[in-house]
């Protein structure tokens, strides 16, 4: 496990490069603030989960869950990653303005009630990619209604 240090933003992150899998801690007081577990496949990297801690003390909305994604970005290019991908319940707009803040795009799936998130590193996503690529390796059929999240 490799381990980076932040002091003057008071966390650390510790990276877990067998199970692409990164934790974020704040340093004092020592606290777990949350995770962001991800896998990669054929030039693409998916965000499983991605998970900031509310208990005992609430850090969703301050910035943690921008690290973790931006880790990933980082994790990415250094792996030759053309797309980074993931989805999510299709009502969970929060999420969805999360992963937009974060610069992804958002599609809308109505067949099967989710959302996708998607960013290409190789360029600005202008059309739909092929959705049914991404579905297939999410576990879902490739027959989608795909719209575009505003």
């Amino acid at each position: 496990m490799q381990v980076q240090e932040y002091k003057e933003y008071n966390y650390r992150l510790l990276i877990c490069p067998e199970s692409d899998h990164f934790k974020i801690e704040r340093l004092s007081p020592r606290e777990y603030i949350g995770y962001l577990q991800m896998h990669a496949k054929d030039g693409r990297l998916e965000i499983c989960d991605l998970w900031i801690n509310e208990e005992p003390e609430d850090f969703r909305g301050k910035g943690y869950g921008l690290i973790l994604v931006n880790h990933a970005f980082e994790y990415a290019k250094e792996k030759c990653i053309d797309y980074i991908y993931g989805h999510t319940q299709k009502d969970d707009y929060g999420v969805h303005r999360f992963y937009e803040r974060c610069g992804f795009k958002v599609f809308i799936d109505d067949k099967h009630d989710t959302a996708w998130f998607l960013y290409s590193l190789s360029g600005e996503l202008t059309n739909p990619p092929d959705l049914d690529q991404f579905a297939k390796l999410g576990g879902l059929s490739n027959e989608l209604g795909i719209y575009e999240f505003n």
